[in-house]
């Protein structure tokens, strides 16, 4: 027998042919792009398997956005059936009946692709062969309750020599700390559990027991910072486990803070945006990415920054630095926040309401959790507007509303107290 690791990739959510949000300033030239950028993430999924020496592929996170796309489900069968001529197993974890049926019924389910699920084979060992030293074993763990129940006794016997356990959820771990777990008694039988549920990356562990995320191959939220990407699952002779990660988005967004110190001016800023992006540009340079959309975030005390744009910082970022210095395209768009140290602020010195929104909504993260006789004193102190009964505008609101809402209802309420 050989004695060689084995490679298993993992994916998370492929969400084929869904267009992504939050993308600002986008030219016609990039609207192909990012049209395109699911699809081209999968095919870069795809061209990696094939290319490393990965044995099988598990797919184990929503792969469409229901119903597919015709050109999302002709891709989804094409790329199958190129990973199995190459002789790269798949599996499909947990799929929806109607998406299974539906490719079925347009005859893009290829011949070949495997199932994972409480239904049909819950249970697959990968490529079962006497070549290997280790078998791997994949099972799916959402499974109904009575389901759940009897196989813990049959199973409950801890890692087995010799075999490496991957247990696959729909889960969220995101939320796990180091020693937490999703089910202590059911998890500690795997060396692995592998979850579709989340868009970010992320990996703790109890005792034994790795949990995993790969993330989307390419993140549609507008939301969403960092890259796509692929994991990559070693095991070797010993049955220790290495994930190693790769890259598959082609539009990434990054966001990045810059703080304008006191009497700091614009030039400042753009250096350091510039200095910013440098830095980032030497991350990119081995990756997939295509475009890059950098969401930035200034902050600066309000005397600096009250009279400055957001539109006109992202234009002069734009034409300033509109590529890297590798050529990657790069898009910019800027949020400014105004900082307060407690001093009052007269209304009359902000320039836009976009400013006054920014500024209210900060504060209303100051007043969250006070009663509204103490938020009241507050928007009097720090606004003035002593023609505004903020008492009688804050009994009129839910309570539920009076806490994280009380900016943005205090600059409706400023906004109409200067129009009259």
């Amino acid at each position: 027998m050989h004695s060689r690791s084995r490679h298993v990739l993992f994916t998370g959510n492929l969400l084929l042919d869904k267009p992504l949000q939050g993308l600002y300033s986008a030219r016609a030239d990039q609207h192909d792009l990012i049209r395109d950028a699911t699809l081209s993430a999968f095919e870069n999924l795809v061209a990696f398997a094939v290319d490393q020496p990965v044995e099988a592929v598990v797919f184990n996170g929503r792969m469409f956005v229901a119903p597919p796309t015709v050109r999302g489900a002709a891709l989804f069968r094409d790329g199958v059936e190129t990973l199995l001529e190459a002789g790269v197993s798949v599996y499909w974890a947990g799929p929806e009946e109607r998406e299974w049926q539906t490719l079925s019924d347009i005859r893009c389910l290829p011949h070949g692709l495997q199932r994972i699920d409480e239904n049909h084979s819950r249970r697959s060992v990968i490529n079962r062969s006497e070549q290997w030293e280790r078998s791997v074993v994949c099972e799916w763990l959402d499974m109904p309750r009575d389901h759940n129940h009897h196989t813990n006794g049959a199973h409950n016997n801890g890692h087995v020599h010799g075999q490496t356990r991957i247990g696959l959820t729909r889960q969220a771990i995101g939320h796990l700390t180091q020693g937490a777990a999703l089910h202590p008694e059911r998890d500690r039988r795997f060396d692995l559990i592998v979850s579709g549920a989340a868009d970010r990356s992320h990996t703790t562990r109890s005792e034994k027991t790795i949990y995993h995320a790969p993330g989307c191959l390419q993140p549609s939220d507008g939301l969403a910072e960092g890259p796509g990407q692929v994991t990559m699952l070693r095991i070797d002779v010993n049955g220790e486990l290495e994930l190693l990660r790769e890259e598959t988005s082609v539009v990434r967004r990054e966001q990045r803070d810059l703080l304008v110190e006191p009497g700091g001016t614009r030039n400042n800023l753009l250096e350091l945006a510039e200095l910013e992006l440098q830095e980032l540009a030497e991350q990119l340079a081995e990756g997939s990415t295509q475009l890059l959309q950098l969401e930035w975030i200034v902050r600066g005390p309000v005397a600096d920054i009250k009279d400055w744009s957001s539109e006109e910082l992202a234009a002069e970022l734009t034409s300033l630095l509109e590529t890297t210095e590798q050529g990657l395209p790069v898009n910019h768009h800027v949020q400014l926040v105004p900082l307060m140290s407690g001093q009052p602020i007269e209304s009359d010195e902000f320039v836009n309401e976009q400013l006054e929104e920014q500024f209210l909504q900060h504060l209303g993260g100051q007043l969250n959790g006070e009663t509204s006789d103490d938020q009241a004193d507050r928007l009097t102190l720090q606004l003035g507007a002593d023609g505004i009964d903020w008492r009688t505008v804050f009994a009129a609101l839910p309570p539920r509303e009076t806490g994280h809402r009380s900016g943005e209802w205090g600059v409706r309420a400023l906004q109409q107290y200067k129009r009259a």
